[in-house]
């Protein structure tokens, strides 16, 4: 592990080497990772962790969209997405109305 020190901040972080990167579709599989990343990613924001039911809905529908990115095999991010027809929304939409009440139908 390297320490990182800033000449501003009193306080080091330890970041493990990083040996291998990879950006691969999203498995099923991986969800325990995703939730835990997007746990870390969004802490103040209720409701930021997608459940098992809907991430498996997605893969299910469009698992062509759907990405993590791996550090030394731990997730560490993601790219989740839907495909829709623009012309069906247009600009007056809520992410809960282009998503289908969130269930992506």
């Amino acid at each position: 592990m390297k320490k990182i020190f800033h000449k501003d901040v009193k306080v080091h972080s330890k970041i493990p080497e990083i040996k291998k990167i990879e950006v691969r579709h999203l498995k099923f599989e991986d969800y325990i990772g995703l939730s835990d990343s997007m746990e870390q990613a969004y802490k103040n924001w209720h409701g930021s962790v997608w459940s098992e039911e809907h991430i498996r809905h997605l893969l299910e529908l469009f698992p062509e969209g759907q990405f993590v990115v791996l550090v030394n095999g731990k997730v560490v991010g993601s790219a989740l997405s839907i495909i829709i027809n623009y012309d069906d929304f247009g600009d007056d939409h809520t992410y809960q109305h282009i998503t289908g009440d969130f269930t992506f139908g």
